[in-house]
């Protein structure tokens, strides 16, 4: 089974389920695990060969009495909270786009938003990719915007 997952389910900090691990950052600086706001999934790649291509996946599954900030098609009187993804690789690393937006996510409903990004590993071994992700789940009375700071793990032999 080449991708591992962490979830909102399985704490990320040492989490041997995935290489890749995250936490959110609340506006006042405090970090944390996951909460009752979202499930956060990172689907690792599996092992790439140097100058292979790793497609890293993020899925954002909102909590019990949330859902994702999107418009239905034809919804009028909507605008969708903005998704960000900054990426920081290392100098080993090159990633096709930095900065991911709304624009960049594979799939996206009130249930569930899918994001992905490719790594290209320069050289052998393992290499972290910082990332910031942005985005919001929202009640019917208020949105929630979410700050989760990421490490990404990509593997080369």
């Amino acid at each position: 089974s080449g991708a591992a997952v962490a979830t909102a389910k399985d704490p990320p900090a040492g989490a041997a389920a995935s290489r890749s691990t995250w936490q959110i950052v609340e506006a006042d600086g405090t970090k944390h695990g996951p909460d009752e706001t979202f499930q956060l999934e990172v689907v690792d790649p599996a092992p790439v060969a140097v100058g292979g291509k790793a497609t890293f996946q993020l899925k954002v599954t909102p909590g019990k009495s949330y859902h994702v900030n999107t418009c239905d098609p034809g919804e009028s009187d909507c605008s969708p909270y903005p998704v960000k993804l900054e990426l920081t690789p290392p100098a080993e690393v090159q990633v096709a786009k930095a900065k991911l937006g709304l624009g960049d996510v594979a799939e996206i409903d009130k249930q569930h938003m899918v994001l992905a990004f490719d790594a290209v590993p320069g050289a052998a071994g393992s290499h972290t990719i910082a990332g910031k992700f942005k985005f919001a789940v929202c009640q019917e009375e208020a949105c929630h915007p979410r700050k989760v700071e990421m490490q990404f793990v990509v593997a080369a032999k």
